[in-house]
């Protein structure tokens, strides 16, 4: 579940530290897809303002010690190509990685940000929040790197944060 407050929505987190949260800015013009396939209380699923980009937003617990070897993994399953990565970021001070890959008719664009540090809690389910998670999918017609370079992808991915 998210809060939107002061233009971003904010994760439903409490923490057993210092007092941190992890929120989300949605980029200007964007679309919030309000009959997605999937249905979770943790993630936000969005359109790009052209609507030809997918992107989901994600405050995840997910059980997995390494990251890198996660997205490795998940650029395989399901007959997945990896294209690129993963590959070390950071952003807005997170530590992760990206991985470029395509599967059936679409190119994704996967970035897993570590937010364990936090100590971050789900409220409603009493779970921690490991990461933060951005995914972008798109049609095989498009260039994926011209896409993952796009004002709408990029605000997307640097509008996560943990304050």
């Amino acid at each position: 579940m998210f809060q939107f407050k002061n233009g971003r929505f904010y994760a439903n987190v409490a923490c057993r530290r210092e007092p941190h949260t992890l929120s989300f800015a949605i980029p200007e013009g964007c679309w919030i897809e309000n009959q997605p396939v999937i249905v979770s209380s943790h993630f936000i699923p969005l359109y790009s303002p052209d609507q030809e980009v997918y992107i989901d937003l994600w405050a995840e617990a997910e059980d997995e010690e390494d990251f890198r070897e996660a997205l490795e993994e998940s650029t395989r399953e399901d007959g997945n190509q990896c294209l690129e990565g993963p590959d070390a970021v950071a952003v807005n001070g997170l530590e992760g990685y990206s991985a470029i890959y395509e599967g059936g008719s679409e190119l994704f664009y996967e970035v897993v940000l570590d937010v364990r540090k936090y100590g971050m809690v789900d409220k409603t389910e009493d779970t921690e929040i490991s990461c933060a998670r951005l995914v972008v999918h798109t049609g095989k017609d498009k260039d994926i790197r011209d896409v993952v370079a796009s004002e709408t992808v990029q605000a997307a991915l640097h509008g996560i944060r943990v304050d």
